[in-house]
């Protein structure tokens, strides 16, 4: 007999539930969704199930309640990142607020301070259009953790954004002389031709 783990079952019912809700069979997804709390409440996989009771509910246009589900997922569980995520892309494209879309990422950092955090924290700045503050992050990030490359080339784009092209240029040798990745070569190879 074949042992199928918790994690397993609980990505089949998901499954089943999306396809539900492709469908437009809400009242099936509801119910299929519902054996699946019953089954796993008190388990580590209860996470996951809230979460996508959370995008039930947003898929039937009840945000408050998709949000009030997110906001009991506390930062000592697993799954705080990607609530916290959810929670404000539905801030953001539902309702609209740049504010509670990026505290959202600042409660992160706050709860959870590591460079993975600070990144997103970093890209929600950019997405709402404010590369000065990304910018300032993305340094936190890099100083936490100097051998990520991706952040030299993330602050390098945000100082493209500023219009700050003379410090990205500069941003970029020093990121490719300390031995960054070769990508970064790219990059400024990009920006150089921008401003011929």
């Amino acid at each position: 007999k074949i042992e199928i783990s918790a994690s397993d079952r609980v990505s089949v019912f998901l499954e089943l539930v999306d396809a539900h809700c492709i469908n437009g069979e809400q009242h099936e997804a509801t119910k299929v969704l519902q054996d699946a709390i019953n089954e796993f409440s008190g388990t580590p996989e209860e996470l996951r199930i809230m979460i996508a009771n959370a995008d039930l509910a947003l898929a039937q246009g009840n945000t408050d309640q998709a949000l009030n589900m997110l906001k009991n997922i506390t930062p000592e569980q697993p799954y705080f990142v990607q609530a916290k995520a959810k929670m404000a892309d539905i801030y953001l494209q539902h309702r609209k607020e740049k504010k509670l879309y990026a505290g959202c990422y600042r409660d992160l950092v706050e709860k959870l301070p590591n460079s993975h955090t600070y990144l997103l924290l970093g890209d929600a700045y950019m997405n709402i259009r404010e590369p000065e503050k990304a910018i300032e992050v993305y340094e936190q990030a890099l100083k936490k953790n100097p051998r990520e490359s991706i952040l030299a080339s993330k602050i390098g784009k945000a100082l493209v954004k500023t219009h700050n092209y003379s410090k990205a240029i500069s941003y970029y040798e020093a990121a490719i002389k300390s031995g960054q990745q070769n990508f970064l070569h790219y990059d400024l190879a990009e920006l150089l031709l921008k401003l011929r």
